[in-house]
Parts: C-alpha cells; sequence; structure tokens
C-alpha cells in the first residue's frame, strides 16, 4: 500500500449489515472465513449469517443496546 503498511492476512473482521445488502455481504463472509478470518456481527446480521452456514464468533451489539456488548457464542 502507498503507506508502506499491508494489509492483514489474519484476525477478527466486524460485520453489520443493512438488510439491502446480506446477500453481497454473506458472500463477502465467506469470502473471508475461507481466507482464515473470525467474524464479529450484529445480532441481526450474524442471524443471517448462521442461517447460511457461515460461523459468527462474536455478536456485538448495536450502538445505543446497552444490554449487548462482545459476547463469544459458541
Amino acid at each position: 500500500m502507498a503507506a508502506g503498511t499491508g494489509l492483514p492476512d489474519h484476525g477478527q473482521v466486524f460485520m453489520s449489515l443493512a438488510d439491502r445488502d446480506k446477500v453481497q455481504g454473506l458472500e463477502l463472509a465467506r469470502l473471508l472465513v475461507d481466507l482464515g478470518f473470525t467474524l464479529a456481527a450484529t445480532v441481526g446480521t450474524a442471524g443471517y449469517l448462521r442461517a447460511h452456514g457461515v460461523v459468527v464468533d462474536t455478536l456485538v451489539g448495536k450502538v445505543g443496546l446497552a444490554t449487548w456488548a462482545w459476547t463469544p457464542c459458541r
């Protein structure tokens, strides 16, 4: 990259998708998992991804929902 830093090749990626973007997001999520990344997602996005066979390791609450925090779900 121009700044001299490379992109990560492992780690966790956060996903929060609007309903209109979930189909394309599903393809991206599968690619990221295939590349070795783990996923964190909001409850709605995680439910969609899991319903389509994608493992989501961490649920993340939306801003303003104080009842949710980083919660491992296995």
